[in-house]
């Protein structure tokens, strides 16, 4: 069972919640991942930035944040800023959904315990399975 909450809490981009939280559940589903409690806060740049400097000690604004609560059952939230992503995805000469999709994917992943700053074999096993997921998620 899972319970998957999507806020839109900024104004900057238009988000369609219903499709963030039937992502989340593709995700969750795909991982095998049988009970989970996922939320995800859409948020300005600049809350972005204040979250980001509180929790990463990084004075500058990101794309997204995770926070995992529990593990059994799992249960954590994702921040996501819309505004830093449609900027990567102008940068990067793609579509917004498919940034979008990244980087909730990137989210989803660290809170079931990917990680991408240990070793590289770590790295290599999450970008692997971030970019496998986003394309299933995309056709």
């Amino acid at each position: 069972m899972y319970e998957i909450d999507a806020s839109n809490l900024q104004s900057d981009v238009a988000i369609d919640e219903t499709r963030i939280a039937a992502w989340v559940r593709h995700v969750l589903e795909q991982e095998g991942v049988a009970e989970a409690e996922i939320s995800v806060a859409l948020l300005s740049d600049v809350e972005m930035k204040n979250l980001n400097e509180t929790y990463r000690g990084e004075p500058s604004t990101t794309d997204v944040l995770s926070f995992l609560y529990d593990e059994f059952p799992l249960s954590g939230e994702i921040v996501i800023s819309p505004a830093r992503v449609a900027h990567q995805a102008r940068e990067a000469g793609i579509p917004f959904e498919t940034e979008l999709a990244t980087v909730l994917v990137h989210g989803v992943l660290h809170v079931l315990g990917y990680d991408h700053e240990g070793s590289k074999e770590e790295a290599d096993a999450m970008w692997a399975r971030q970019s496998e997921l986003v394309k299933a998620l995309l056709t």
